[in-house]
């Protein structure tokens, strides 16, 4: 099947990809993509889904990509179009890890083929971990694939029963067939609509379990600038009522960074009329690039100092917190794995975490975990390295220099390029 894409003059689909999850938590979503190759002009991937919709296309040896509302950026690897279909990494090796298809074993193959779309199909099943349970089906005649499934597992942890995950790709493909040369090409920079304004909305409050009340103001941040105190519970924004924290994190997020918004607390029974001017947790995070990364304020005690001259990855994560919006595995399971997979290549990952130590430490021996797993003293490390409550992962270089901060779908190529990058 490999032999068929690497050598494939042309290819196009249009497919379309749900996951859906059961169990404890049980919802779905789909989206659709579509794929044009040409060997000899270049490679097109489009995707619409629930939470994103992507463009990406090479020009030349470059990568490039553009999300509506955006600008034109370049990438280092086609991941976003991976994130959706595994044909790009298959087309383009040089570009993408196929990783999907490698490290399969226990592979069984039906004996009798299995229609798909009316195509006799190979159905090959195997796993690609003790959690994941991987199935193809490979059109006989072409060689390629047809349908793709995968099914994973998540143990059941700390506030969050067991569930299943199962990710479906249909694809409808044709290999070598005619292709004019400008589907492959990406959109004209002169007719795409002006960029939105860039930041994302951040005033910097955390609210307590009851989902209402403030828990927590981030020293130095727009919410603390314009008088928020911890045990305030936010009734509006600009005169729009708002009932908890998710009405107000929706409405503040409607708001550009820099424009002063109109903001009613309750507090002790009384209401109490603020001005917060948004701030821009892009900007937060940008301050931070290329400069020497931040100490640690965590328990057990532990300096960057110390590991300087490894690779190191933060972690900042809850135990509760199985998967992000952009991935299928829970972040205890991913975490072990890279340092399992590049710890002799010099890497150092460390989970950082706001909950009690006790509750660390009975996880990591559930879990048999074996980075480090550390206690963020009152979120001072967090607050330091500009988390925003998501699951994110901060890399760090070899001479001590935070490089990136990301979500949990790009942590793994952009450590391998790490390790594998002398300046680093």
């Amino acid at each position: 099947m490999i032999a068929a894409y690497g050598q494939a003059s042309s290819y196009e689909d249009h497919g379309r990809v749900t996951v859906t999850y059961t169990g404890g938590t049980s919802h779905s979503w789909e989206g659709g993509f579509q794929t044009s190759f040409l060997r000899a002009e270049g490679f097109r991937f489009a995707a619409r889904g629930e939470f994103r919709n992507d463009l990406v296309w090479t020009d030349g040896a470059t990568i490039k990509s553009y999300q509506e509302g955006g600008s034109i950026e370049d990438q280092k690897t086609l991941v976003r179009a991976q994130y959706h279909s595994s044909v790009p990494g298959l087309l383009l090796p040089s570009h993408a890890d196929h990783a999907v298809m490698r490290h399969l074993r226990d592979l069984r193959i039906s004996p009798a083929p299995e229609l798909v779309d009316g195509h006799p199909c190979w159905r090959i099943d195997g796993t690609r971990r003790t959690d994941e349970h991987l199935t193809l089906w490979i059109d006989q005649a072409a060689h390629i694939l047809r349908r793709m499934r995968k099914r994973v597992h998540f143990v059941a942890m700390i506030d969050m029963p067991a569930f299943d995950a199962e990710t479906t790709t249909e694809y409808q493909p044709i290999l070598d067939g005619p292709i004019r040369a400008e589907r492959v090409h990406g959109p004209d920079p002169e007719r795409l609509p002006p960029p939105r304004p860039k930041g994302m909305p951040f005033v910097g409050i955390a609210f307590a379990a009851d989902m209402v009340h403030v828990e927590r103001v981030i020293p130095g941040q727009a919410a603390e600038r314009g008088g928020i105190q911890s045990g305030d519970e936010v009734v509006s924004i600009d005169g729009v009522a708002t009932q908890g924290a998710r009405e107000v994190i929706s409405a503040i997020g409607t708001k550009l960074p820099a424009t002063s918004i109109a903001v009613v607390v309750r507090r002790n029974g009384a209401p109490q009329s603020l001005t917060i001017v948004v701030g821009d947790q892009r900007q937060r995070e940008n301050n931070l690039y290329n400069r020497p990364a931040p100490p640690l304020t965590v328990q057990p005690s532990l300096s960057l100092a110390a590991l300087r001259g490894n690779v190191v990855v933060l972690a900042f994560i809850s135990t509760s917190q199985l998967a992000c919006i952009d991935c299928t595995r829970p972040i205890s399971m991913f975490v072990n794995e890279l340092q399992d997979k590049y710890a002799a290549r010099g890497l150092q990952v460390i989970q950082i975490s706001d909950e009690p130590g006790t509750v660390l430490t009975q996880f990591a021996r559930d879990h048999r975990l074996e980075q480090k797993l550390v206690h963020d003293d009152d979120h001072r490390t967090s607050d330091a390295y500009a988390i925003d409550g998501r699951a994110s992962f901060v890399l760090i270089d070899r001479s001590g220099i935070l490089r990136f901060t990301f979500g949990q779908s790009a942590v793994e190529a952009l450590v391998d390029d790490m390790l594998d990058d002398p300046t680093n």
